[in-house]
């Protein structure tokens, strides 16, 4: 597969990986994953593809799988998420491309069409999150969770350094 390669586009950077012919006479395939994977999840799909004949450009978003941060100039909402996957589809050229989406990625593909239905020529959503369903249980809890940071700080502040802790803890156990 090689390295990614990475497109800087408005809406916030996106690395991403490319398999398949140059040239092809078949649409390109652009795949959007969901929350906490990367775009390596659509490799073995993205070879059986790329053997006959399809290009297909898998895209790792800023979805918890990501080694670029998303920046907080950026809008990291579902709709944010939709602008980056329409922006990589303009910048890489992927005219009458098929979009493929699965379970978040899915959800994010529909919001991309809600804002722009003619951006591609056909899509692909395989078990993805859709209407009133979204986020899905648990994601719901989480995403509120993470929007209150003071909730967080015990979580992620590291080991205590106290005096009264002979060995390194979590914070929150001597908290």
């Amino acid at each position: 597969m090689g390295s990614p390669l990475v497109a800087h586009l408005r809406s916030g950077t996106v690395e991403y990986r490319v398999t398949g012919p140059e040239s092809s006479p078949h649409p390109p395939v652009l795949f959007v994953h969901g929350v906490a994977v990367d775009g390596r999840m659509w490799e073995p799909v993205a070879a059986l593809l790329a053997a006959a004949g399809y290009r297909s450009v898998l895209p790792t978003l800023p979805l918890g799988a990501h080694h670029i941060p998303w920046g907080p100039a950026h809008d990291r909402s579902p709709r944010g998420a939709a602008a980056l996957v329409r922006e990589l589809v303009t910048e890489l050229g992927l005219t009458d491309a098929t979009l493929v989406g699965c379970d978040t990625g899915g959800a994010i593909c529909q919001f991309a069409l809600d804002a722009d239905p003619d951006f591609v020529g056909r899509v692909v959503f395989t078990n993805c999150d859709a209407f009133d369903q979204f986020p899905p249980q648990p994601f719901r809890l989480i995403f509120a969770l993470l929007r209150r940071r003071r909730l967080l700080r015990p979580l992620i502040a590291g080991p205590c350094r106290c005096a009264p802790c002979a060995t390194p803890r979590s914070a929150w156990v001597c908290s």
